[in-house]
């Protein structure tokens, strides 16, 4: 895994928008990029529940279809999660 995309994932993971924003916003990183896993950091919102994050990936070109190595999507993500049934995020996915 690339460093850069370590660290947009860690900010993802701890949930720390001002970090994510500041990320992308520099133009090194890519919402798309996966893990060995193949999940992206909108995977990561999904099954965290950072709406606020996942829209602002997904204003930087982050793609709400990305598969993971089982063919995943973030969707699928989000509904896994009982908690996240009901929440904002998932609307977001579709």
């Amino acid at each position: 895994m690339k460093k850069i995309f370590v660290l947009l994932f860690i900010a993802t993971a701890r949930q720390d928008i001002d970090e994510v924003r500041n990320l992308l916003q520099s133009g090194k990183y890519n919402p798309n990029t996966a893990n060995e896993d193949g999940l992206t950091p909108i995977h990561q919102c999904s099954i965290d529940n950072s709406d606020k994050i996942l829209k602002l990936l997904i204003e930087y070109g982050g793609d709400v279809n990305a598969k993971d190595r089982d063919l995943w999507t973030p969707l699928h993500a989000a509904g896994l999660i009982k908690f996240n049934r009901n929440s904002p995020s998932i609307f977001l996915l579709f």
